[in-house]
């Protein structure tokens, strides 16, 4: 076979395994959390929970058009479209470790011919991906109607579409794919901001097809993506619409114009502006300016599906969450003003006293006219008791025990004063049990336990809070269980033969180290790239999220991207005991066997230790839940619900 055909034939192979699997586990009806709401969104295109996913409901309202009217299959229609997402990213990630495979075999056939590039790669990348395809985390997406799984397609085909921009030759024709990829990222705000976390690795293969290796420059080069990811995060996806809504402030209030003529003023502008400054670039011939604005355009093309949410939201749909038709509403979604704020880098802790706070204000619209209306308030904290890198900033009485026990706090003494006046001394955590706390509960529990259950095992899927028994990682190597967790041939029955305990007994985990290595040893320069993408969609994840200690959920499923670039590392260290056998061995059947011995032994395993905790295709929870609550209440009756999973499975039998 022509091995430029193998290529494209083995990667549809992969998604049809991966589609396959995914379907035959997917479940049939509504799940637990925002899948429930996502459905019911999705299958009358309504408001969800901010930030809002607009490109997503589109998405599962196509999907749902598959069921044919009838209302039982909707959920698994929409459902279906995260399988279908999964398959795809794992096809494109097949592609992606042959691309790092091959330049990485490069370096190492010095004087061989290009077939055992060629095999070495294929087999590194079935490898790789069918592991990633049946890892713990990513799987459990791929089954259930959420962003996450169609947010990883995003993040894999931004990726797949810098290689092809890195393969093409130079000069203008290149950029095509540039233009494409801030397209796609506009596009993705819509399903999820973690596919901006894709930018620093495509900066540095940006950076390396034009200039030569350096450490200093590759590190200003990913500085400088870091500052664009903020921008977009902070200054320009919530921007664009404020300055469009105080546009329509002015014109409504001021001038009695109907309700979206400052918006459409707004836009109007917008788009001449771009388009002068792009007659203006081109007749100085400011080239770079000028594509640098073309690609700022595409990704406002992409960005204006949020327009979506405004005209569902004027609908007045059955679900229509922050009342987005009013575009400050619309802004106060974008900036998530419901959810609590916590600080980043310099901060209150969870006993800093309150000293003031400052009136922040929006504005609603009621009669034709914009009214002035308050949001939370911005809280002032005494200075004395504020920290750098404060990881303990939550006010919630609930978390301050489990703060003390992860922080071990014995605090630094601070004279404050309080709001009768008098002095007193209070305790305040200390810079060094605020970096405890980070260290043992943020990273430690909330990402590399969950890297640890997709690469070494699994103890059980009940949530853990640092106890023995409940949601730890495990290797099945009882020597190493033993000693972190106890002796595991005492714990009770019930957690012993437990379904979501799954052993791999630290082969995944070994084979990406052993891949680390190999990509460190004879590729240097695409393994800072593979390793930007790792620690900007793990552990700067981390440090962004700042998570306080009582979750309602386990999180795991935000770090899959980190995961997804570790399946890549053990493609690379499959291709590393690939090469070996290759070039020592002079036979060609021990080279089939050790290929064969990896897939039995990576996904194979992962696979047969995940099948039964991941196959869903017979649970019916969520809807018959939901179903049960809405049947107990009489007609025209108030229900009222506390949180996601009181309120989503009715709000799914209620639409579905």
């Amino acid at each position: 076979m022509d091995k430029k055909l193998q290529q494209p034939i083995f990667g549809w192979l992969i998604f049809v395994i991966s589609l396959t699997t995914y379907l035959l586990s997917l479940e049939p009806t509504a799940s637990f959390w925002d899948c429930s709401e996502f459905i019911a969104c999705a299958y009358k295109l309504e408001v969800g929970h901010a930030p809002g996913a607009p490109v997503y409901m589109l998405l599962g309202r196509l999907f749902s058009l598959f069921a044919a009217g009838n209302t039982e299959n909707v959920a698994m229609a929409i459902n279906a479209l995260s399988a279908v997402a999964s398959a795809l990213t794992v096809m494109l990630l097949f592609h992606i470790i042959y691309w790092f495979a091959g330049k990485l075999l490069q370096n190492t056939y010095r004087a061989t011919t290009k077939n055992k590039i060629h095999f070495v790669a294929i087999g590194a990348s079935l490898i790789g991906s069918l592991t990633y395809a049946f890892t713990d985390s990513f799987w459990f997406s791929a089954v259930e109607a959420e962003v996450y799984a169609t947010s990883s397609l995003f993040s894999a085909l931004v990726f797949w579409c810098i290689i092809k921009y890195e393969q093409e030759p130079k000069g203008w024709p290149e950029n095509r794919w540039l233009v494409l990829i801030f397209f796609l990222l506009g596009l993705s705000v819509g399903i999820h901001l973690l596919n901006l976390l894709a930018l620093p690795a495509m900066a540095l293969v940006i950076y390396l097809k034009h200039y030569k290796y350096s450490t200093t420059k590759m590190l200003f080069t990913v500085g400088l993506s870091v500052l664009l990811i903020g921008a977009l995060i902070f200054g320009i996806i919530p921007g664009v619409v404020k300055t469009a809504a105080y546009f329509d402030l002015f014109f409504v209030n001021s001038f009695m114009m109907p309700v979206y003529s400052g918006v459409l003023i707004f836009v109007i502008l917008l788009v001449l502006a771009i388009l002068l400054l792009m007659r203006y670039f081109h007749k100085n011939k400011r080239y770079l300016l000028r594509f640098a604005l073309i690609m700022f355009s595409f990704w406002l093309i992409g960005y204006s599906s949020f327009t979506i949410l405004v005209i569902r939201s004027a609908d007045n749909p059955f679900v229509d969450i922050n009342n987005v038709e009013n575009v400050f509403g619309l802004v106060d979604y974008l900036n998530r003003e419901q959810y609590p704020q916590r600080p980043l880098f310099y901060g209150n802790n969870y006993n800093s006293p309150i000293t003031d706070s400052k009136k922040r204000i929006t504005y609603k619209l009621y009669d034709h006219a914009y009214f002035e209306d308050e949001l939370n308030p911005k809280y002032e904290f005494d200075a004395n008791t504020l920290s750098l890198f404060p990881r303990m900033a939550s006010l919630e009485a609930r978390h301050i025990d489990a703060y003390k026990q992860w922080g071990k706090i014995e605090g630094r003494k601070v004279v404050v004063t309080g709001a009768d006046g008098n002095t007193k001394t209070i305790r305040v955590p200390t810079f060094a049990e605020n970096f405890r706390f980070f260290i043992k509960y943020q990273v430690g529990h909330m990402y590399l336990r969950y890297f640890m259950w997709n690469f070494a095992g699994k103890q059980n899927d009940i949530q853990g809070y640092g106890g023995k028994f409940f949601g730890n990682w495990i290797s099945g190597i009882p020597l190493l269980d033993n000693w972190r967790l106890g002796n595991q041939n005492q714990i009770p029955d019930e957690y012993k033969n437990h379904k979501a305990q799954n052993k791999y007994y630290l082969i995944p985990l070994l084979i990406g180290i052993v891949g680390i290595f190999f990509q460190l040893k004879y590729d240097k320069q695409k393994f800072w790239v593979a390793f930007a993408l790792f620690l900007f969609t793990g552990p700067a994840i981390v440090i962004y999220l700042n998570e306080v200690p009582i979750t309602p959920r386990e999180r795991d499923y935000v770090h899959v991207g980190s995961f997804m670039v570790f399946a890549l590392w053990i493609g690379l260290g499959a291709a590393a005991i690939l090469h070996v056998s290759v070039q020592h061995l002079k036979r060609p059947w021990p080279k089939w066997i050790a290929a064969g011995l990896l897939i039995v032994f990576v996904p194979g395993l992962i696979l047969s230790e995940n099948w039964d905790d991941h196959n869903r295709s017979g649970r019916y929870t969520a809807r018959d839940f939901g179903k049960n609550i809405l049947r107990s209440c009489e007609q025209n009756a108030i229900l009222f619900t506390t949180a996601d999973n009181d309120t989503y499975p009715i709000w799914y039998g209620a639409v579905c």
